[in-house]
C-alpha cells in the first residue's frame, strides 16, 4: 500500500507450522521505494526496526471470530539523537526485506487468521545514507514523516 511518501510495505501471507512450540508466526515484509532517487528512513518502529516482532505495529486478527489477537509487546525507550546504524537505505526502484518472528501467538488450530502492519516512519530522508549526517540526526528536522499500511494478508496454519 502506497503512504504519503510513496514507500509500500508489503507481507508475505505466512504459513505456519500447526506445531511449532513455542507459538511463533513469521512473516517476510518488504518495503519498496518505488521512486527515482535513493531513500534514507529511520528504522525505529518499522518493520525494519529489530525489536518490530514487539512493538505494536502488526495486527493480527481472528477472522474466524471476527476477533483481534492479543501480541506480546513492550514499549521501548530510545536514546537521542539516533545513531546511523539506525539508518537503512533503499536505493531508488528497490526493496528491503526482512523476515519479523511474532512470540507467542495464541493460534487456535482450525480458525482462520489475518495479519497486517500499520505505524508511522518517524523520519525519512529523499537521499542515501551517507548524507544523512550526524548533524542531520540530532535535528531531524529536514526528516519526513508518514504513515505506513500494509494490505490484510490471510494467515495459514499447516
Amino acid at each position: 500500500m502506497s503512504t504519503s511518501l510513496s514507500l509500500q510495505v508489503t507481507l508475505t501471507p505466512p504459513i505456519i507450522p500447526a506445531f511449532s512450540e513455542p507459538p511463533t508466526v513469521p512473516i517476510q515484509v518488504s518495503v519498496h521505494n518505488p521512486s527515482d532517487t535513493p531513500i534514507t528512513l529511520l528504522n525505529w518502529g518499522t518493520p525494519l526496526d529489530p525489536s518490530a516482532n514487539v512493538l505494536s505495529i502488526f495486527e493480527l486478527r481472528d477472522t474466524t471470530e471476527n476477533q483481534p489477537v492479543v501480541l506480546p509487546t513492550v514499549k521501548i525507550s530510545r536514546r537521542l539523537p539516533p545513531s546511523t546504524e539506525d539508518l537503512v537505505e533503499i536505493p531508488a526502484g528497490s526493496s528491503v526485506e526482512k523476515e519479523v518472528t511474532l512470540p507467542h501467538v495464541p493460534l487456535i488450530m482450525g480458525h482462520e487468521y489475518s495479519v497486517r502492519v500499520k505505524g508511522n516512519w518517524h523520519s525519512v530522508w529523499k537521499s542515501p545514507r551517507e548524507d544523512v549526517t550526524a548533524e542531520r540526526l540530532e535535528q531531524l528536522g529536514d526528516a519526513q514523516r508518514g504513515e505506513f499500511s500494509s494490505d490484510v494478508v490471510p494467515l495459514r496454519i499447516e
